[in-house]
């Protein structure tokens, strides 16, 4: 008897599980397999929203449902009273498209037509919608009567948790305490419905200096801004690759972190270091910089993992303590590579340490293994671990799933998966000096102390930083490999041609914001046609008008 499986969610990852599951349907149909077809698992897919596509779409319309954890709901309760997470609504994506297209549905076959670089929210979500509703026709599961409040319960053989990594809005407490006193207006960045009205013609500070900060620090520059501060306590954070912003509006203030509001339009920064994990600690011989008639303050936080619906017990694994260690075994080393035997004729030998941090190696939830709960592993968690191309990133998840449902591929026992996942650890702070400056506390030290008394600019930090670029991009082909993905990109020792290119184009689209001209956008690509499809070879075509003149709303020939 078929295992029947409930899917929570059906954004990206509950929708291409589904895909993936269909193709495979139609595969042993073909095949004229019946008995690979008695196998395949009976799926159910739960989705709050009326329709797919989770955050991807502007709009999510449904009720202010309950989720069973009281800390989620109070964790933030937005003026509009909507406590789910969107896209803004004239979101572009801040990656090359072509690490978003699908083997099995090209842009070309989608759109018909050569495309530029970067994409519109609204684009690329049909484009998703249109590649899995051609085999998927119905997603939406009733559970509870809206008007009667009749709760009904079903019973599955096994669960996928689809519910996506950007559920909630992230609004750290700490922050908000520091803004006590400030009058202006406090939103996070998916708040986004009366942009215009919050930046236009005002002076805002923006928190956090990743890709939601870069966005919507131009998004301001293009409806009027006055000036806005970007307000980071990382030092390599997105917003630093910037070469330059619109109308010089934008400036990013680097390694440094929000205090307390001195009155109503004034808010204090002060300079900060990296210590561990997520902990900061102030700099105590900087002098605080003040930012004067601040009008909005813009939380760019990030976001969190919605487990509302699940027992506490399911989601514990998600509680990563950055103080969490493993051992190091007696006989651990480092590899003899290039990059080593460099690091180690500027520092000197340093010892083994007898134990290493989880949160800075790729394991940093150690109680996963491939998205599977090692404790239930009935239990699984379909989202992306490494963040170059996420959208590609779940696909390949999607197709390693339908491996071990419908045993194509055995899951480990408990043991065995968490004696791989600490051999990964292992071999990471071995191969990479990047990993070990995070891992090792020994090293770190002596790292620092060298940067500090020899090396002012850092770098030997950039170089093996450099060097560990390309790895995330080796676990994913790790992952396709195990999966049987139909368009892989490697091994996790080689990229194939394919990977090399996704490499490539990540590389590039660095590029376009570090030498960014002059009132223009990384987005007014100038050599978008050395953007190609890794499927059909189409290359891609600059946008018509520069970037900052469109208007989403109006203009409708936008390449």
């Amino acid at each position: 008897m078929p295992e029947s499986i409930v899917v929570i969610g059906c954004g990206p990852g509950g929708m291409f599980f589904c895909h993936a599951l269909e193709a495979k349907r139609r595969e042993l149909r073909k095949k004229n397999d019946t008995g690979g077809l008695a196998n395949l698992p009976e799926v159910t897919v739960f989705e709050r929203a009326d329709s797919p596509g989770g955050v991807w779409r502007s709009r999510r319309n449904f009720s202010r449902a309950p989720v069973s954890s009281h800390e989620e709901k109070k964790e933030i309760e937005p003026e509009d009273g909507n406590n789910n997470t969107q896209m803004y609504e004239a979101l572009w994506t801040n990656g090359p498209k072509e690490g978003i297209e699908f083997f099995d549905y090209t842009y070309d076959e989608h759109f018909g037509e050569r495309l530029p670089v970067y994409m519109p929210r609204q684009a690329l979500l049909e484009y998703m919608l249109a590649r899995v509703t051609e085999i998927v026709q119905n997603f939406s599961v009733t559970i509870e009567n809206s008007v009667t409040g009749a709760i009904s319960t079903n019973y599955y053989d096994r669960c996928i948790w689809a519910a996506g990594d950007c559920g909630l809005p992230s609004m750290p407490q700490s922050i908000l305490h520091s803004l006590n006193g400030f009058s202006g207006r406090v939103i996070h960045s998916t708040n986004t419905s009366n942009f215009k009205n919050d930046v236009y013609g005002k002076r805002i500070l923006i928190v956090g200096g990743s890709f939601s900060a870069e966005d919507l620090g131009l998004m301001a520059c293009k409806v009027g801004v006055e000036k806005t501060y970007i307000a980071s306590r990382a030092e390599d954070s997105v917003v630093s690759w910037m070469g330059s912003w619109p109308g010089d509006k934008v400036e990013c203030l680097l390694n440094y972190q929000v205090v307390c509001a001195e009155n109503s339009s004034t808010i204090v920064l002060q300079k900060v270091r990296w210590v561990q994990g997520e902990t900061y600690e102030v700099v105590e011989d900087e002098n605080p910089l003040k930012l004067e008639n601040i009008d909005t303050v813009i939380l760019c936080t990030g976001y969190k993992m919605q487990f509302g619906m699940l027992e506490p017990r399911l989601s514990q694994w998600s509680k990563c303590d950055p103080s969490k260690t493993f051992e190091v075994p007696d006989d651990w080393a480092i590899e003899d590579n290039e990059m080593n035997r460099k690091v180690t004729s500027k520092l000197g030998e340093i010892p083994a340490p007898k134990e290493a941090f989880w949160f800075s190696s790729s394991k940093y939830y150690p109680d996963l293994y491939n998205g599977i709960l090692i404790d239930n592993p009935k239990m699984m968690f379909l989202r992306h671990d490494h963040d170059d191309y996420p959208i590609l990133n779940h696909d390949a998840m999607a197709y390693l799933f339908l491996q071990y449902v419908t045993g194509v591929r055995s899951i480990p026992s408990p043991e065995e998966m968490r004696k791989r996942n600490l051999e990964d650890a292992l071999l990471e702070m071995s191969r990479f000096p990047y990993n070990r400056y995070y891992m090792d506390e020994k090293y770190f030290a002596t790292f620092k102390e060298f940067s500090d008394e020899h090396d002012s600019d850092d770098e030997l930090y950039w170089e093996v930083d450099a060097h560990h670029e390309k790895h995330d991009f080796h676990l994913m082909a790790r992952t396709m490999q195990e999966a049987n993905y139909p368009a892989g990109i490697g091994t996790f020792e080689k990229l194939n041609k394919r990977g090399a290119t996704l490499v490539e184009y990540g590389n590039l689209s660095y590029l376009h914001r570090a030498n960014v001209p002059e009132n223009l956008t990384f987005r007014d690509v100038q050599n978008a046609n050395r953007f190609q499809s890794l499927f059909t070879g189409t290359a891609a075509v600059p946008l018509k008008k520069n970037w900052m003149d469109i208007d989403e709303k109006e203009d409708k020939d936008l390449w």
